[in-house]
């Protein structure tokens, strides 16, 4: 009975932990949507001081993210997003628009394919 016990509180424990875990990833790639969308909102202005500074804001909360992502989703792909932010930053500093807004597409694209690859759904199951 002890047994039995344990083991429906430890699957409890993993099946509370793995929504949270879904939960956390949501709620952060939006925060990461939303500070992409508004670095390019102050590119198409030309704002490039603006644009910086959110730059700097995204950065911020990636390193504020990114190890906890590493506990959920494959660190590959937390490496590839945290490249094309490197590169955003890099674009951003030299000035080219357009790179800038391909690197923020190619940011959008990886959060997109990286969390749902990751969340739980009946597609991933079967």
């Amino acid at each position: 009975m002890k047994v039995l016990i344990a083991t429906i509180l430890l699957v409890i424990t993993i099946i509370c932990a793995g929504i949270m875990g879904q939960r956390y990833l949501t709620t952060t790639r939006e925060e990461l949507y939303d500070a992409l969308a508004e670095v390019e909102a102050a590119l198409l202005s030309d704002d490039w001081a603006l644009s910086e500074a959110r730059v700097r804001k995204l950065q911020d909360s990636w390193n504020r993210i990114h190890h906890k992502w590493a506990l959920l989703i494959s660190q590959t792909e937390t490496e590839r997003l945290e490249l094309a932010i490197v590169r955003l930053a890099s674009r951003v500093k030299t000035r080219e628009k357009g790179e800038a807004l391909t690197e923020i597409a190619v940011g959008r694209s990886l959060l997109h394919a990286t969390i749902e690859k990751e969340l739980l759904s009946l597609l991933n199951l079967l």
